[in-house]
């Protein structure tokens, strides 16, 4: 019979059945799995620093072999060794997929037998796979401080008192890692510079503490640095909404607060030019029947607007600045609006400034827009 090239598709099973677990593990960590390495603190941790052995091999009940590192608490099964070689998630179908081709790749089966095939993955893989240019490692260790007049002084500005702004975290001092280099100064309190920090939560790829800091009175050109810094993109105040009729999606934390304020639930991106996963969007939409956006009435802000309505149908609404017989609201965004009026004023006028803008997001793109 003609070999027409077909193989069975790759799955967890099909892998399973055909290579070990334990023949996983030592290909992917380079540690056999046997009586050795089954016994207690036996292994050095492959991903850091381990002078005194504190990993292990274990079966667990329902039989599967894992790898456990007792200082880290990291436990793996043999699919979770090869995402972390490969430096993606286990958990997303498409990083399964690429993982159960790495397994085959590694031991020759199925399609891969053939080296032209193992050949043509790569290429095609590279081809089709965004090339970045390497970040840095950043990892920050921050030093809280309590609430002050100055801090007061600012977020009152727009209405907001101490209650209401959850997420918002006052810096008393910053140092920095870069690399896995020894922790430096970056940055202590000043009356004159203060810093406002919005946690994001653990990066499970990295591994690392995810910030952006603020400084408010910082402004461009500042020899003192910029005025925001981060170590990783990620939608403030996401991990506090709960389900409701709308949320505002904001271009910065402090508009979300003042929504937050009047009763709207609110988060921001992690910058006007960011869009959001597709992960975020989805948890936006499986929350809230209405998600409306609230950016900046510029060129940059109109292009993520209409972004995100054309891919996932968030409402545009704006401030808009008298451009084109447009209502100027002398404000750019709900935070300094709000510096000019009650924010309560913003409730009344959500409507109105919603149902201003619809038609004119159709009817403008940022190439007609002259700034």
């Amino acid at each position: 019979m003609e070999n027409l090239g077909l193989y069975p598709k790759l799955t967890k099973k099909y892998i399973l059945d055909r290579i070990s677990q334990e023949d996983i593990m030592q290909r992917f960590l380079g540690f056999p799995v046997d009586n050795n390495t089954l016994s207690a603190n036996s292994i050095n941790s492959p991903y850091r620093v381990d002078n005194n052995a504190s990993c292990n091999y274990y079966y667990n009940v329902h039989g599967k072999v894992r790898f456990k590192d007792h200082t880290t608490k990291v436990n793996y099964d043999c699919f979770d060794v090869v995402a972390r070689s490969l430096g993606i998630s286990s958990n997303s179908k498409l990083g399964f997929i690429e993982i159960l081709h790495e397994i085959a790749k590694a031991f020759r089966i199925n399609k891969y037998e053939h080296y032209s095939e193992v050949l043509n993955y790569e290429q095609t893989k590279n081809k089709h796979t965004k090339v970045t240019k390497t970040k840095r490692l950043v990892q920050y260790k921050v030093t809280l401080r309590p609430i002050n007049y100055h801090d007061k002084s600012y977020w009152g500005q727009a209405g907001l008192g101490a209650e209401d702004l959850k997420g918002v975290f006052f810096i008393q001092e910053i140092r920095v890692s870069y690399n896995n280099s020894s922790f430096k100064y970056l940055y202590s309190y000043n009356p004159k510079d203060p810093c406002y920090g919005y946690y994001g939560g653990k990066d499970k790829i990295r591994r690392i503490n995810l910030w952006k800091f603020y400084f408010p009175l910082r402004i461009k050109g500042d020899d003192r640095g910029t005025r925001f810094t981060s170590n990783g993109a990620f939608m403030q105040g996401l991990q506090y909404l709960k389900p409701d009729r709308v949320c505002v999606v904001t271009k910065a934390f402090k508009d979300a607060k003042v929504f937050n304020k009047i009763g709207l639930q609110s988060c921001a991106l992690s910058a006007e030019t960011v869009e959001p996963t597709p992960e975020e969007a989805f948890y936006l939409k499986s929350m809230f029947d209405y998600v409306i956006t609230c950016l900046d009435f510029d060129r940059t802000g109109i292009t993520m607007a209409r972004i995100l309505r054309t891919k996932y149908n968030f409402k545009p609404l704006m401030f808009t600045n008298g451009y084109s017989n447009t209502i100027d609201y002398e404000a750019k965004d709900a935070f300094e609006f709000c510096t000019n009026n009650n924010p309560f004023i913003l409730k009344t006028i959500v409507k109105e400034i919603y149902l201003s803008n619809e038609d004119l997001i159709k009817q403008y793109t940022p190439k007609l827009i002259i700034f």
